[in-house]
Parts: structure tokens; sequence; C-alpha cells
């Protein structure tokens, strides 16, 4: 149970919505407090946070004396939020030693000679093993990293979180004005009606998106350090997580190897075995069809109208067609573009009579004699 792996040495508190109303006679309620109690908190909430119930609660084994419990309205769910205010003391921490390694531009360059100029040599040597080669390996690379780019240390102090001031005048105006139409609403939902509340509502939100992205990208934009303002806000806002399972890596070059050596083949052999009867039918079927077609509509000259090898040699076929009708239709068209040069360029023949008569002088019904004097005259 959760309850029983805290440490109660420490200041703990617990809250949420647990469904079950503390200010009545219930017994669910009587139980929870029990149970809490058990362990030695307490709840802290008596004022109504949904209706005329209160489901919501915060227990803690804070003493009373230092905390604070309000109920307000945020216009933002049927349930009333709960404010938990508290106060504590803590000694200021010393300083703390870390380790970092600086990357700069002399300790690549020397880091990027150095393992040229070293001896790979052994790595093809084939009376050592894999585990032998590796280790050299990764011992060079070691060594060229830590003598190039050497660690070091400073103290630091541990920063406390970033606060940021998003939540302006105009927000808090807003915010009063969404519950005074929210208490008008419920009051006199003629005069003010759902739409307008959900509207007034939305706008409140968008507005509280916008103030907080404005207001975080102030706080960047004016530190000397971006990248270290960035990285806080992340571990603000994401945590610091910890792992306390952990393994020591066992996991060797030869184990490696043979992981990825294997892994499609124990996938495959992992995987349900299929029926393939059907689909080897399918494929048969359509392979039938594929070759009666190539048969059918091949001509009749090819090798291979008898059968089809595979579907590349169909694939070839279709190519070949297709570049011989491209082929076929340029060897038209130079013959028809030759035959127009031909009658643009060449007189046509143009056959004269055997007698042609001189114009004016005699016909052909004239007498050889007669034509001869004519000409003399």
């Amino acid at each position: 149970m959760l309850l029983s792996q805290l440490d109660y040495k420490k200041n703990i508190i617990f809250t949420g919505d647990f469904n079950v109303k503390f200010n009545n006679n219930d017994k669910l309620a009587d139980s929870l407090c029990d149970l809490f109690a058990s362990f030695g908190m307490y709840p802290t909430v008596k004022e109504n946070t949904r209706n005329n119930s209160c489901l919501d609660n915060v227990f803690t084994n804070i003493n009373q004396s230092y905390i604070e419990v309000n109920v307000f309205d945020t216009s933002f769910s049927d349930h009333l939020a709960v404010s938990f205010d508290f106060t504590y003391t803590y000694e200021k921490q010393c300083k703390t030693k870390i380790m970092y390694r600086p990357i700069t531009d002399e300790g690549l360059f020397l880091l990027h000679n150095q393992i040229e100029n070293i001896n790979w040599q052994l790595l093809f040597d084939q009376d050592s093993n894999i585990e032998e080669k590796f280790s050299n390996f990764l011992d060079n690379i070691v060594h060229c990293v830590d003598s190039c780019l050497p660690m070091k240390s400073k103290l630091v102090d541990k920063s406390s979180p970033p606060k940021i001031y998003w939540f302006d005048d105009e927000l808090k105006q807003l915010r009063e004005k969404l519950v005074i139409m929210k208490q008008f609403h419920q009051a006199f939902p003629e005069l003010i009606s759902r739409e307008e509340l959900n509207n007034l509502r939305n706008k409140y939100r968008y507005l509280i998106k916008i103030k907080r992205k404005n207001a975080v990208d102030m706080y960047i934009n004016q530190a000397s350090n971006k990248n270290l303002a960035m990285w806080n806000l992340i571990k603000q806002n994401g945590g610091k997580q910890t792992c306390s399972n952990k393994k020591s890596s066992t996991l060797n070059s030869d184990n490696f190897n043979e992981f990825f050596t294997n892994i499609a083949k124990n996938i495959v052999n992992q995987l349900p075995k299929m029926n393939t009867d059907r689909v080897n039918k399918m494929v048969d079927v359509v392979t039938t069809r594929v070759f009666d077609t190539y048969n059918r509509y091949s001509p009749l000259n090819n090798n291979h109208n008898e059968s089809l090898a595979s579907l590349s040699t169909l694939k070839r076929f279709s190519k070949d067609q297709r570049l011989k009708k491209v082929l076929t239709r340029e060897a038209d068209q130079k013959a028809r573009d030759a035959q127009l040069f031909d009658i643009k360029e060449n007189h046509p023949d143009v056959q004269l009579p055997r007698k042609r008569p001189f114009m004016g002088l005699s016909c052909q019904n004239c007498l050889l004699t007669s034509r001869v004097s004519s000409v003399n005259v």
C-alpha cells in the first residue's frame, strides 16, 4: 500500500478528491480518516468543496499551528479549489563539488590528432579474439578522451528555482469578473446565459496561457545565460527523476553481436503460424493468368512465347514492346518528312505533245509545205 511506503519522519502532504463526504455522517469518510490517523495524519479541510459536500481534502502530519487552509472558487470546475499554506525552516546548504568535462576546440583538435596517430593494426590481428580487440579499442578511446579532454571540478551552490510572476492585475480583474458572472448565472440564469459564461471562462484560460508564455520568454531573454535559464525551467517543471533499481551491465561484444545476428530469425520464429494455402493458390491463379496474357499477345517469332520463366521476363518483354512502338513511330515520322521534302524540292514531270504548232501560224491540220512556206516568207 502507498501509505506504508512513506517516510513519516518527514513532513507529508496527501491530497486529492476522495469522493466521500467528510462533513456528513459518512461511514466511508470515518473509515478513511481512521486509516490516515493510524499513520499520524489528519484532515485539514472543513468547508464544502462541491455543492453541500466536502469531497476534497488534504491529510498531513504537519503541526496545525504552521498551516493555513482556504477554499475558493476558480470558476474552472464544479469543485472549489483548496489552498494549503504552511511554513517551514531550513538550513542553508553549503557548496557542493561537481565534476564536469569541458569540451573545447583545442581539446577536440588534440583528440582528432591523437586518434589518427594510433596504430590500429592490433584490431586486424588474427591470433587475438574479438573480446581482446574490443577491450583494446575501448581502452585507446578512453585514454585519448581523458588526456585531451580532462575532467575538472568546481563548487556550486544549489540555486533556488526561478520565480516567474505571470498573474498580473488584468488576470486578477478577469477572475473577479468571472466569479461574479458565475454567481449571477446561478441566481438569475435568465439574465446571464451559460454560453456567455463559457465564453468568458475560455477567454480567461487563453489569457492565462498567453501570460505564462510571455513571462517565460521574458525570463529567458533577460537572463545572462539563456541556456542555463532554460534548463532551470525544465528542471523546475519536470522534476528530478531517480532510478533506485540500478543493474550492472553484463553485455560484452559476443552477446552484442549474437543478439543483432539472430534478432530477425527470433522475431520470425515468434510470429504465429498462418495458413498460407489460400495465398499460394491465389498466387498460382494470378501467375497462370499473367502467363496466358503474355502468350496470347506476344509476337510469334518470340522465343519465350511457350512459357514465361519469371515475372522479370514479362516486364522486359513489355519494356521491349514499348520501345519498339516508339522506334516505329519515329521511323514513320521520318518517312513522312522525307516524302514532303521530295514534293517541295523536286519539279513535277510535264509531258509535252510530240508536235507543238506555232502560235498564230498554222495548226496541226495544215500541210508541211504550207508551214515551211509561211516561215520562209
